[in-house]
């Protein structure tokens, strides 16, 4: 389980980076109007915000590796790989919130957002293998992004299953770079009008 949570901690930190405090500096604080006044592009404020969720994600799954190991949970050398790993799921889940947040329409709308997540954290083979669930089931777990974040971090913390992982990278890569793509036009829409 350790695996799973912290692919869930990188999921989470980055998605609240991007949601719910994105969301404050745009309605409540107007932060980005203000930045919109200086040379700044909306271009800017996006990849500012994911590489501050990167930042932030990179010092919990660090924090959350030297904990595991001095418990005792990692085995190989495989698991400082954790890192890098987390960092990839911290840029696709900011990407996908930073698309979310273009599309809240009040602070009511962001519970939405975790009556999307917590499903996919219960399901997502955090506590259960995916071996457990009707075929129909299972197609469904493998196409959201916190199963093949687990997969990538399972087999960084095991040093097994690379092929999950490699298959589990070009996805989560794809996906967060064409979140990025959409919420960078999305964004600038919202902020220029």
């Amino acid at each position: 389980m350790a695996p799973a949570l912290l692919a869930t901690a990188a999921m989470n930190g980055a998605m609240n980076e991007t949601t719910f405090n994105m969301y404050a500096k745009l309605t409540t604080e107007k932060t980005y109007q203000a930045i919109l006044t200086t040379p700044m592009s909306s271009r800017a404020v996006a990849l500012g915000e994911v590489t501050w969720a990167l930042l932030r994600g990179t010092v919990v799954s660090t924090t959350f590796l030297v904990a595991v190991s001095l418990i005792g949970l990692t085995g190989t050398w495989t698991a400082l790989l954790v890192v890098p790993a987390a960092l990839l799921i911290g840029a696709t889940f900011a990407s996908l919130g930073l698309v979310v947040v273009t599309l809240l329409r009040s602070w009511q709308d962001t519970q939405l957002i975790q009556l999307v997540m917590l499903p996919m954290f219960l399901f997502s083979t955090t506590f259960f293998p995916l071996s457990v669930y009707p075929r129909p089931v299972q197609w469904l777990v493998e196409a959201l992004p916190l199963y093949h974040s687990i997969e990538l971090v399972r087999a960084c913390f095991l040093g097994t299953g690379w092929q999950h992982a490699l298959i589990a990278i070009a996805y989560l890569a794809v996906l967060g770079l064409a979140a990025l793509l959409v919420a960078v036009r999305r964004l600038d829409r919202t902020l220029r009008s």
